[in-house]
Parts: structure tokens; C-alpha cells; sequence
């Protein structure tokens, strides 16, 4: 989206794919998601369902994977 900065997806789906989180955690980017004032929003439903945003850095895309990757292995 314009104005936010960039996801990186190049780096991103492949890490995605290789930790086979596709098969229990879908990752969709979007455009738009919800009328929101916050840059890059993520939605998770595991545990519960949240809402993260002001993901700006490829460091925070790396923890959101690598909770998501522990997170699988419980349950």
C-alpha cells in the first residue's frame, strides 16, 4: 500500500513455505484489510484471535514466523 513500507515478501513466503506453516497458518497479504490507521497489519488467530500492526522491518516479520513456527509444533 502506498505510504507503508514494504513487506518482504520475497524473503518472507519462501521462509513461509519451507517451515510448512501454509499448511496450518495462512498468510495473505492485502492491500487493504480494515479501515485501520496502522501500517501492516497482521492478523493471527493462534492462539486467540489479535491484531498486530507497525510491522516495518524484516526483524519483525522474522518474529512473527518464528512464533508461528513454535506455535505449530504445540499443537
Amino acid at each position: 500500500m502506498r505510504g507503508c513500507p514494504p513487506v518482504p515478501l520475497d524473503w518472507l513466503k519462501p521462509l513461509w513455505k519451507a517451515e510448512k506453516l501454509n499448511k496450518t497458518v495462512q498468510l495473505t497479504v492485502s492491500a487493504v484489510l480494515v479501515l485501520v490507521i496502522l501500517p501492516n497489519v497482521c492478523t493471527s488467530s493462534r492462539p486467540r484471535a489479535s491484531l498486530y500492526g507497525r510491522l516495518t522491518t524484516q526483524e519483525d516479520y522474522a518474529v512473527l514466523l518464528n512464533w508461528h513456527a513454535a506455535a505449530g509444533d504445540a499443537v
